[in-house]
């Protein structure tokens, strides 16, 4: 899957929006499904670029720890997204159809209004289908993409600024999203962003969750007087 164009495309545009403070209404607080992590790792050396299949499951199994540790600090329930369960072909769709919501929901669209107007993609009503499966209100997807940059890259970049006088462009790349589904309806409700961290390191996967928590809408919107 394209993971460069999914969360480089509108990573810009998260710096230019801001999440509005919500209120929860504490009647009955929503639960929450929280989905296998959508992450890849790759290793970039002098011979080319390698997904590193184990570094992909470390920062897979600390994102999603955080995710669901921290959305459970906030006082919602939250259930774990089976990647192992047998799935159907509405859902396999469902999940396809998410990575290109999650692709397009920062677009710069001028004529819909700017940075940050195309979040009103959505999944449809056949979001409701992880709804029942789980019993719960809204899903958190995760997103990461990394490129790490070999000790040998980093040297070869060095040698060609010292006989060109032009230092390529670093490689690294990290870069991690969070996004809230609403499970009835299927609309994007909040997607954030944040840049640097390895999800790899306990410690570092953490504070990337905290981060993004603390911008994330992750109840409805409760209208207060002034």
């Amino acid at each position: 899957m394209g993971y460069t164009n999914l969360l480089t495309g509108a990573a810009i545009a998260a710096f230019l929006t801001a999440a509005p403070a919500l209120a929860i209404n504490d009647d009955e607080a929503p639960d929450y499904l929280i989905m296998e992590p959508n992450a890849e790792v790759v290793f970039i050396t002098t011979g080319g670029a390698e997904v590193r299949a184990d570094w992909t499951a470390e920062a897979k199994e600390n994102l999603f720890s955080h995710f669901d540790a921290q959305v459970g600090e906030q006082g919602f329930d939250t259930v774990a997204f089976d990647a192992d369960a047998e799935r159907n072909d509405q859902l396999d769709q469902l999940l396809l159809l998410y990575e290109v919501v999650a692709q397009h929901a920062g677009d710069n669209m001028p004529h819909k209004g700017g940075v940050g107007s195309n979040m009103d993609l959505t999944l449809g009503s056949d979001a409701a289908l992880l709804g029942d499966t789980y019993d719960s209100d809204y899903a958190v997807f995760i997103d990461h993409y990394s490129q790490i940059e070999s000790g040998g890259v980093f040297m070869t970049q060095v040698m060609i600024g010292v006989a060109t006088g032009y230092t390529p462009p670093s490689q690294n790349i990290r870069l991690t999203a969070g996004t809230v589904i609403d499970l009835q309806t299927g609309d994007l409700v909040d997607r954030e962003w944040v840049v640097m961290g390895d999800p790899r390191d306990v410690d570092e996967s953490a504070n990337i969750v905290s981060r993004i928590m603390n911008n994330l809408d992750l109840a409805p919107v409760e209208e207060t007087a002034e």
